[in-house]
């Protein structure tokens, strides 16, 4: 299998309408995700993005991680 191609997203202002676009986006993305063709990172606040997630239908999960040894 081939390396994944690193994605890395900045959430902009957590109140504003970063986190929906970005779990819109990692939905339409999720198949590359699942097979391994694409590795998504969100950079931004946890909590806003757990917030939008529960007004997105079918919103994807998406890991949290704070390490950087997580990330190639």
């Amino acid at each position: 299998m081939s390396t994944p191609l690193p994605l890395a997203v900045t959430m902009g202002d957590p109140a504003g309408v970063g986190p929906e676009i970005i779990l819109r986006a990692a939905a339409r993305l999720k198949p590359r995700i699942d097979a391994g063709a694409l590795r998504l990172l969100v950079i931004g606040h946890r909590s806003a993005l757990r917030a939008a997630a529960q007004i997105i239908p079918d919103a994807p999960e998406i890991p949290e991680t704070t390490e950087e040894a997580d990330w190639p």
